[in-house]
């Protein structure tokens, strides 16, 4: 072992099994395990207790470590103390959580010290995903569950990460919301992904968003008022007292905005950087209302040579793609790989596939990649 490696952060709490995890930390209390070869179920995705829609392409190309990532278990877990479980978190899902997100789970176990994840069942929301992981329910998981994909819904792009559930019919969900996986959110933001791919901005922490949806929710719900308006009076007394904003717009997500490269199919818009020289980004050849009818077309039209010569001017703009990564755009592949994924037909993943983990590589976005290929192989639409 090199000498300039670092010991492992769990210490002899160490739980992990990954050879690739051996190599970039110390264990001095064990000898180095032999590599394994991981096996991999088919990904579960997100709530167990709604029917999923069973057609779905597999993406191709998933290498081994993808697999052994995906197969990486918690073990010992009545071991883990606070900090170990923040470290969970972020090797689960690929991402840190921010100071608000365990901020909003005290303030959840002040409403319900028992069932904290259910304490805004009354206005219909769960804390799920990483939340799951605070609670203790994780444990109940399998040892197969990916987690890049748990709790991620259709329209869910990697940059999204949900962590309340609410009305299922609509398939409504709130989510973190970040650019760049190495950094901590740009906002949290809502979708209805039974609806559409927009994701819409909702404050700058979760405190804001919950804010904000309740007071949607007591204007919907008159009979559920009194009780609800009770919630939020709490919230912004246990917001305030920690600093945060309720604000659905603030200063940062303002400055965000100004460096906004495209706003693409779902709103939330990409950034990436641009230097003085203005390289990193350029707009697609195609507007999105020519880009949106492109893809109609190709959608509507019969497999076979119908498809192929509708396909052709698709294939043009990813040409285009080619040439801008050659010349370091590489944001002009995220914008069309995100969009693809917005349009929401499975006709494109292959193209997807084809722009999207690329485009996170070169902007040093790997873990996106990852979350790309997990969601595409195993994309399900959650039925009502």
């Amino acid at each position: 072992m090199a000498c300039n490696v670092s010991d492992c952060p769990y210490g002899k709490k160490c739980y992990r099994k990954n050879p690739e995890h051996f190599k970039e930390f110390n264990h001095p209390h064990l000898d180095e395990p032999k590599a394994k070869k991981a096996k991999v179920e088919e990904n579960k995705i997100t709530d167990p207790e709604i029917e999923l829609d069973k057609n779905s392409p597999e993406p191709n190309n998933e290498s081994e470590e993808e697999k052994q990532s995906e197969s990486e278990t918690v073990e010992d877990d009545d071991k883990l103390d606070s900090t170990d479980i923040s470290n969970v978190i972020k090797l689960k899902y690929k991402v840190a959580m921010p100071k608000d997100f365990f901020d909003f789970y005290e303030f959840a176990k002040s409403v319900n010290s028992k069932n904290p994840c259910d304490a805004l069942n009354s206005i219909n929301l769960t804390l799920v995903g990483p939340f799951e992981f605070l609670s203790g329910q994780y444990k109940r998981h399998s040892k197969k569950t990916c987690y890049l994909t748990y709790w991620r819904y259709y329209y869910d792009p990697p940059e999204f990460l949900t962590v309340v559930q609410g009305d299922k019919r609509a398939q409504f969900h709130i989510g973190y919301f970040r650019d760049d996986p190495e950094n901590m959110p740009d906002f949290v933001a809502f979708n209805e992904a039974k609806n559409s791919c927009q994701i819409k901005p909702k404050g700058e922490n979760l405190f804001a968003a919950i804010k904000c949806y309740i007071d949607g929710f007591v204007k919907e719900n008159p009979i559920k008022k009194t009780h609800a308006i009770k919630i939020l009076t709490d919230l912004g007394e246990y917001a305030k007292k920690l600093s945060y904003s309720l604000d659905v717009k603030t200063p940062k997500m303002k400055k965000r905005d100004k460096l906004v490269n495209s706003k693409t199919f779902h709103g939330a818009g990409i950034c990436v950087p641009v230097d003085d020289n203005d390289i990193g980004y350029r707009p697609l050849p195609d507007t999105p209302g020519e880009l949106k009818k492109i893809l109609k077309k190709i959608e509507s039209s019969e497999e076979g040579a119908e498809r192929n010569k509708a396909f052709d001017p698709l294939m043009e703009t990813i040409m285009c793609v080619q040439f801008a990564n050659d010349e370091c755009d590489y944001g002009q592949g995220l914008e069309l790989g995100i969009d693809l994924f917005s349009y929401g037909s499975d006709i494109f993943h292959s193209q997807i596939l084809n722009v999207l983990p690329l485009a996170y590589e070169l902007l040093g976005r790997n873990e996106y990649g990852e979350i790309i290929k997990a969601h595409l192989k195993n994309r399900k639409v959650v039925l009502p």
